[in-house]
């Protein structure tokens, strides 16, 4: 049975429970988690947190080459390749040295068998080599002036050899003398590399640099086929299931690149995958031994990163990061960080899985390279380039764990063991570890700072959590108003509280940003706490409504949505305040408006209380003149009175013009047929718009500019010509309006004689 540990929260105290609404910050997704900085623990697609394996540094970097490239195991010796260069490194009793040196350039496949170690190589001189491990004596096995990379190794019957070869993307069968047949080669167009192999019941299996494909292949007839073209440009490795399913891991087609966290300087954090969800968390079973001998040639680097020293064949990433690493970077292994990112559908890279009937299914996808695989019982262990992670998924693809996040750029080559554990080999740096089955005697994880927008106290931080069969868990704070954590302008991290009841009282001092540490200790029998769900509730100080901007604009109608129908025709009797306000807080705002005449000092009430950020003023109940408006913004909806706070535009200043302007010295003069009316407009308060004639009250109205060509001052000359006119008795109607509509008329006779 579950048990579910709500703890260390904390009750808001009553001074704060009448201000703001507290914020919740829930940390429940793999995402989430992922984003923070883990050491020694490990989270799963399901938004868990657990302890990860006990790691142990075997060959540290300082001892190691800068890229190992193939990994293979001897009773208690361990032997690493050198991608760049080709040597052969030994760790036995404790010690690391250099065992061999290859013909070729780099070492691309290591493969125990019995007394001997079996080597392939890249570059100038490449083949295939065997190493006595006792004496380092080396001996040619094959070689062929038209292979440039031996990329995989595989036992066939009689003591044969299978080897995977590029760049004519061909594989050998190597008899024990030497000689060598080409069972298969791929069409120039499908492929210049084949990568790895899987051997199934007679039928071989090679994964395919450029087009991503896995061939099929009867060694007995020499044919082949194509089984499945993944969408990915390289295949990488491949794995057969117990029921005979070939699982392919694939690299070259990144889609979103993965997050990049900040990552804790640590010795290396690993393991395997944890008990499935629906079990209650206890120290995993021992994995059975790997498959016939206690060795396996595990993935290479990229075929570019062989390039790099070889200038040979083109691959899925670039060469450069494997000779430009920062000697100071290289470390023995490094922390936990970062979880991949999930990319879109159909992008980044995908592990297959491809049935004995040729079905094919997605097992899981991520925006990294995956470059070497392990099949550990129903649990995928990955290797992933771009940013090195250890990955543990199902074989049902229902359940994905990163176990690791290192400082190198690659994991290179994963070994099962026969205890269980897993041994992991990286680049840039170069070193090796062993990923054990038992959880690591300690770990913690650190959040991501967490935001509050503002200065902030901090209340509650619950957890849900398993604590089986005396687990132990315990959690440490700190705050402070800068959003990277330094230990100079941070709190210091508040001491470690354990889970001994149901609520703690955070004592971080206010802050905008804190961070929570929790660390997670196993029970005696080994089993893992299990984090689910991490809820920290903060509440920010009052902060006053901020107004962006006011503005009062002149209108004939109260209605906005009514406003341009009738601007033309309407005297713009109201003023229409609008205001645009935001409170920090999220607070409900309410508006008072006022105004107050220009030589004035008191302010007199509009409205208040009102929810809307506008008002429409009618100013029919005021005098002509100059006014000064005023808009209040207040929070108190939403706080008690003696935390309501205020905010204040400043003045907006208008002008009240109800008179229309004055038309005075209207004349006309009439020349014949020809009549030449003028006379001048003026307004008090406003400005004259617009001047129009009419003649003998027809329906047209037709527009006259003013003596200096613009309608733009409060007064205004004018003048304006009739022609033609028939004999008789007229009548010029003239027409004034002003910036507030208000209009002026005024009419003269006019006779034109026959």
């Amino acid at each position: 049975m579950r048990k579910f540990v709500p703890a260390l929260a904390v009750l808001l105290t009553a001074a704060l429970a009448a201000a703001v609404a507290p914020v919740t910050t829930v940390h429940d997704t793999e995402a989430e988690f992922a984003a923070g900085e883990l050491s020694s623990v490990a989270v799963s697609n399901m938004g868990e947190l657990r302890l990860a394996g006990a790691v142990e540094i075997l060959v540290p970097s300082a001892q190691a080459p800068t890229v190992v490239s193939a990994v293979a195991a001897a009773g208690d010796e361990l032997y690493a390749g050198d991608g760049l260069s080709a040597r052969v490194f030994r760790r036995a009793g404790g010690k690391t040295e250099v065992f061999a040196k290859l013909p070729g350039a780099i070492v691309t496949a290591l493969r125990a068998q019995g007394e001997k170690l079996l080597a392939g190589t890249g570059g100038a001189g490449a083949g295939v080599f065997s190493i006595d491990r006792k004496t380092g004596q080396v001996e040619t096995i094959w070689a062929d002036a038209s292979v440039k990379y031996v990329w995989a190794l595989l036992p066939a019957p009689g003591g044969a050899l299978y080897a995977a070869t590029g760049p004519q993307a061909r594989c050998f069968l190597i008899a024990p003398g030497g000689k060598a047949d080409v069972i298969y080669q791929a069409g120039k167009d499908l492929a210049d590399n084949l990568r790895c192999l899987a051997l199934h019941e007679g039928k071989l299996y090679a994964g395919t640099d450029k087009n991503g494909l896995i061939l099929q292949i009867d060694p007995a007839a020499k044919t082949g086929r194509v089984l499945f073209d993944a969408t990915e440009p390289e295949i990488t490795s491949l794995q057969i299931g117990p029921k005979g399913e070939i699982y392919a891991a694939t690299a070259g087609a990144i889609g979103e690149p993965p997050v990049t966290a900040p990552k804790a300087a640590s010795s290396p954090v690993a393991l395997t995958a944890p008990a499935p969800a629906s079990k209650p968390a206890e120290a995993p079973e021992p994995s059975p031994a790997p498959p016939s001998g206690d060795s396996a040639s595990a993935t290479r680097p990229t075929p570019s990163e062989e390039a790099a020293a070889t200038g040979g064949a083109s691959g899925s990433e670039a060469a450069a990061d494997s000779t430009t690493q920062d000697p100071s970077l290289a470390k023995d292994a490094a922390s936990a960080s970062a979880g991949p990112v999930v990319p879109p559908a159909g992008q980044g890279n995908a592990v297959y899985c491809i049935d004995p009937d040729g079905l094919v299914r997605t097992v899981i996808r991520r925006g990294v390279n995956f470059l070497c695989m392990a099949l550990v019982d129903d649990q995928l262990i990955l290797g992933a380039g771009n940013e090195g992670r250890i990955l543990s998924v199902s074989t049902a693809g229902d359940r994905c764990v990163q176990l690791a996040s290192v400082e190198a750029k690659r994991i290179t080559a994963l070994l099962p063991r026969p205890d269980g554990g897993v041994v992991f080999a990286t680049a840039n740096p170069g070193s090796l570890a062993v990923l054990a089955r038992k959880v690591a005697p300690t770990g913690t994880f650190t959040c991501k700072a967490v935001d509050a927008g503002q200065v902030a106290r901090w209340g509650s931080i619950q957890l849900e959590a398993a604590l089986p069969g005396g687990a132990r868990l315990t959690v440490a704070t700190r705050s402070g108003n800068i959003q990277t954590p330094d230990e100079k302008a941070w709190s210091p991290w508040t001491a470690p509280a354990a889970l001994d009841g149901r609520f703690h009282k955070v004592t971080s001092p206010a802050g905008r940003f804190l961070q929570y540490r929790l660390t997670l200790s196993p029970s005696p029998q080994g089993a893992s706490p299990i984090v689910r769900s991490v809820s920290l509730v903060s509440q920010v100080g009052n902060l006053p409504p901020v107004i962006s901007s006011a503005t009062v604009t002149p209108a004939a109608a109260a209605d906005e949505s009514d406003r341009e129908g009738i601007k033309a025709a309407g005297r713009k009797v109201f003023r229409v305040i609008h205001v645009q306000a935001v409170d920090p807080n999220g607070d409900t705002l309410l508006y008072r408006f006022e105004y107050r005449p220009a030589d004035s000092a008191k302010w007199i009430e509009l409205a208040k209380d009102v929810a809307a950020p506008m008002y429409a003023w009618n100013t029919l109940t005021v005098a002509d003149g100059s006014y000064e408006l005023r808009v209040t913004a207040s929070d108190k909806a939403s706080n008690t009175p003696e935390q309501a706070i205020q905010s204040m535009c400043a003045p907006l200043a208008t002008t009240v013009d109800h008179t229309p302007p004055v038309v005075s010295r209207l004349v006309a003069r009439i020349e014949g047929t020809t009549v030449t009316v003028s006379g001048s407009a003026r307004d008090a308060l406003s400005r004259i718009t617009s001047i129009y004639r009419n003649l003998d009250s027809q329906e047209s109205w037709v527009a006259v500019l003013p003596a200096d060509g613009l309608c733009d001052d409060q007064a205004e000359e004018f003048a304006f010509m009739l022609k033609d006119l028939p004999a008789g008795a007229h009548q010029v109607t003239v027409r004034v309006r002003d910036a507030y509509g208000n209009v002026a008329y005024q009419s003269i006779p006019v006779i034109v004689q026959k």
